[in-house]
């Protein structure tokens, strides 16, 4: 037993000596480079890095022009008011094109529908966003958002009238 294992390590030695020698034989009878293939152009010299401390001040300013997230009122001083939307202008069908609700989102004034439309022509769909109050393309007005059904009513109904739930999806029972 102990003779076949010798053989096969013998073997197997053999093997890897002969798959070196033929490496080594390829790689010193190759030719020199291919006159084809150039050579990357070579990049100037590293420059150091100028580790100076920034201007805070200048980049405060700069930051209070862009009103990058809406701080550029100093600490103390009244808050301006935003200028609260109208109604959403109702858009006729042949504006809109076919539509659909495909969600609801949130961006801090109050979930809202989200409205694909694809407009007659457009290669791309349109998104339209409509909050309590607005209308959507068919004319109903939203009356409350919620985050798995939007409630409408039917155009110049009474307010206290029957609601429509559109449901975006339903629980699994």
């Amino acid at each position: 037993m102990a003779g076949l294992d010798l053989r096969a390590d013998l073997r197997l030695g053999g093997l890897a000596l002969l798959a070196l020698a033929l490496a080594a034989y390829g790689g010193w009878s190759r030719a020199g480079p291919d006159p084809l293939v150039g050579a990357a152009a070579r990049g100037g010299a590293w420059q150091p890095i100028d580790w100076s401390p920034g201007d805070a001040a200048a980049d405060a300013a700069v930051l209070t022009l862009r009103n990058v997230w809406g701080w550029s009122a100093p600490p103390g001083a009244p808050a301006q008011a935003a200028a609260a939307p109208g109604p959403a202008p109702v858009l006729a069908p042949a504006q809109t094109g076919p539509w659909r609700i495909v969600g609801t989102a949130d961006w801090g004034q109050g979930l809202a529908a989200i409205i694909q439309t694809q407009p007659p022509g457009a290669p791309k769909p349109a998104f339209i966003f409509r909050r309590a109050g607005e209308s959507l393309p068919d004319g109903r007005v939203v009356v409350r958002v919620e985050p798995s059904r939007v409630a409408a009513r039917p155009a110049g109904a009474a307010a206290g009238s029957e609601e429509q739930a559109i449901r975006l999806f339903q629980p699994q029972r």
